[in-house]
């Protein structure tokens, strides 16, 4: 597998992955997992590329950090374990 150092790099193990399970070396439903932590490190990389974080009052923060979490939540069925659960 290519390294990762940056978002751009995404392409080149998503690619490589890809050959991976055409190949039987790795399983697809392996493979759906390891893309699920692609699309997230893609998420992060991209963010961290965007200088106006900087710029954000601590509550602007905390509202994009709820906002990435909640999207995280729908796309892959992630729960927070830091908070209590409402059941």
């Amino acid at each position: 597998m290519p390294q990762l150092g940056s978002g751009s790099d995404v392409a080149a193990v998503m690619t490589a992955l890809i050959q991976a399970v055409s190949e039987g070396k790795v399983l697809l439903s392996q493979a759906v997992e390891f893309g699920k932590l692609l699309e997230m490190y893609a998420r992060m990389a991209t963010t961290a590329d965007m200088p106006w974080l900087e710029n954000l009052t601590d509550e602007q923060l905390e509202a994009q950090i709820l906002r990435l979490k909640r999207e995280l939540a729908v796309d892959t069925g992630w729960q927070d374990e830091s908070k209590p659960s409402d059941e």
